[in-house]
């Protein structure tokens, strides 16, 4: 009963291990995937000078104005399934 016990501590730990190296891999994989775009916005957006929140005000305004449906809605659709191809290839 002792080494029943002794093998499910060991298994609750490696558990534990696992589960800690996948939300690190996680965490890793989302804070590329920020500083690739924020390396792209920085880019085609010159922000090289701008303040992070006169940025977000920007989109605010950008994002909430009425062509946005007309021109940004069409094109970000396409980015999505062009996103959804490329996790699953068929």
């Amino acid at each position: 009963m002792k080494q029943i016990e002794k093998k499910l501590k060991a298994l609750h730990s490696q558990k534990k291990e696992i589960t800690t190296r996948e939300k690190q891999c996680q965490q890793k994989e989302y804070e590329a995937r920020l500083i690739q775009i924020g390396t792209v916005s920085e880019k085609y957006f010159n922000l090289q000078k701008v303040h992070p929140a006169h940025f977000e005000h920007f989109l605010k305004i950008f994002l909430t104005s009425k062509n946005i449906d007309k021109y940004i809605t069409p094109a970000w659709q396409q980015v999505q399934r062009m996103s959804q191809q490329a996790k699953n290839p068929q």
